[in-house]
């Protein structure tokens, strides 16, 4: 096991949590201050969230420097948490959005082949009201995870693949939706919000205050508003 501290000298150092040496360190480059770190499952990878929006990738066992940069955030990266197969990625941001990343089937080689190593952003969830915190992974059930805010919110999202991956890197379409929410009086639907509504069926509203869509008092009048509802319960 190994210990990963980074410092805002756009240092990182790994060291032994038995004997506390230092066992490797790295410069991340000018400026590329880290705001957050994550270890893949088999421990071989870190991932590194600065304050630029980028994310570097070390493999630290066998590079010297980070050899991946994933690039899409805007804002400082605040946490970050690989799945348990060490396929996906998922990145928060200061910029209150998460985006999700996927290894490429196609540059998956046999260890000590060599090569370069790819990933892909498949897509980005906007649905937050203030700074994503805290990010982590549903070990044992389907591909989901949750997210804390600022705002002390959090969500439950469910990752949908359509489509198998094969062996020749071709992939699905990715889509995710929110299960759960905590915030009740905030619509969790990117792009909807409920405001002054009255009269909704029972069910919808359990459902709609389960998500953080309406507070109590909340309903719905109009039958467009009631379609709508309808669809997010499915």
């Amino acid at each position: 096991s190994r210990i990963a501290v980074a410092d805002q000298n756009c240092r990182l150092e790994l060291y032994d949590p038995q004997t506390g040496d230092i066992l490797k360190g790295i410069r991340l480059g000018y400026h590329v201050k880290p705001r957050s770190l994550a270890f893949s499952p088999n421990g071989r990878q870190i991932a590194i969230g600065t304050e630029n929006g980028s994310i570097q990738l070390w493999n630290h066992e066998a590079e010297e420097e980070p050899s991946v940069r994933l690039q899409g955030h805007n804002h400082w990266v605040l946490c970050m948490a690989y799945s348990s197969c060490g396929q996906w990625l998922a990145s928060g941001s200061s910029g209150q959005t998460v985006r999700i990343w996927r290894r490429c089937q196609q540059q998956q080689l046999p260890e000590g082949a060599g090569g370069v190593e790819s990933w892909s952003c498949e897509t980005v969830v906007g649905s937050f009201f203030a700074s994503v915190q805290r990010v982590s992974w549903n070990t044992y059930g389907p591909l989901e995870f949750v997210t804390r805010s600022w705002d002390k919110s959090v969500r439950i999202w469910r990752i949908s693949v359509a489509g198998d991956i094969d062996d020749g890197g071709g992939k699905g379409g990715v889509t995710v939706n929110m299960i759960w929410g905590s915030n009740i009086g905030r619509l969790c639907v990117e792009g909807l919000r409920f405001e002054g509504a009255t009269g909704l069926d029972p069910v919808y509203e359990k459902l709609l205050l389960q998500r953080g869509a309406i507070d109590a008092s909340v309903g719905a009048t109009a039958a467009d508003e009631v379609a709508i509802a309808g669809d997010i319960s499915e």
